[in-house]
């Protein structure tokens, strides 16, 4: 690592994947700049405490796009990744307790029966007194929390789980480290929640100076599959030091990081 050289800027954020555009395709004629999987990989990047805070605010008040663009994690950085919390800034405090009441809508095909509804989506209850989109942005902007229940801290990204015989959106928080069903926590009536713009201080779960390697044939459409891998999509690069399975699942909880650039 880097220790002799100097901090010139710190930033505190949250990692993110992105997609990218394999180099010679055509970019897509979509308004919502959407690739296809065939002319797509997958990237690293970060989103900032400030983009993520911005995000879950724009959300909040119906004001356009949910995020900017993430920024690339680049060589020579200095990256810290949190897998607890123990400092930082505080969005958002309290007690669980949903209400089954607002923003009830009809089905549109069965009108006579209906769900709790926000940004489009149906969802199993909201947090009684407080604004439904801004309980929702927190979700599905992917903010990182801490669950207290039985006297235990979990610490996690809240995540807006749903699959199929769900019928709706259940609000949980994946917990940093575990993965599928095993990290998952569904909120339940009087759980203490704690949700952060911005992680400071936590354990650390893997800390390195980036030194990315390029792929050998990572983009060349060959479907791969499996713990080791990255469930079918490309990519280009990937960093030295750390094994495939480590780096995809930080990526996927949104993990909260430090990054330091140095000279």
């Amino acid at each position: 690592m880097s220790h002799n050289k100097k901090t010139i800027k710190t930033v505190f954020g949250v990692l993110s994947s992105k997609d990218k555009l394999i180099p010679g395709r055509a970019p897509s004629k979509r308004a919502d700049g959407y690739i296809s999987s065939e002319d797509r990989y997958l990237d690293w990047g970060y989103d900032s405490a400030k983009t993520v805070m911005e995000a879950h605010q724009r959300a909040t008040h119906d004001k356009g796009p949910a995020k900017k663009e993430s920024e690339d994690l680049k060589d020579g950085m200095l990256l810290t990744v949190f897998n607890t919390i123990s400092k930082g800034d505080v969005a958002w405090s309290g007690v669980v307790n949903l209400e089954h009441k607002s923003r009830y809508r009809s089905y549109p095909m069965n009108p006579q029966y209906g769900q709790q509804e926000v940004f489009g989506m149906w969802v199993h209850g909201l947090q009684d007194g407080m604004d439904a989109k801004e309980w929702a942005s927190m979700f599905f902007n992917n903010m990182p929390a801490t669950l207290e229940r039985d006297g235990k801290k979990i610490h996690g990204t809240l995540e807006p789980f749903f699959e199929t015989g769900t019928e709706g959106v259940i609000w949980s928080l994946s917990e940093f480290g575990k993965s599928g069903y095993d990290g998952l926590n569904c909120l339940k009536k009087g759980d203490k929640l704690t949700v952060y713009s911005k992680v400071t201080d936590g354990d650390i779960a893997w800390q390195s100076d980036l030194s990315f390697e390029t792929v050998k044939d990572g983009l060349k459409g060959v479907k791969m599959m499996g713990k080791d891998t990255f469930l079918g999509e490309k990519v280009d690069r990937l960093p030295k030091g750390i094994s495939r399975p480590k780096w995809r699942d930080m990526f996927f909880k949104r993990q909260p990081i430090k990054i330091e650039l140095k000279k």
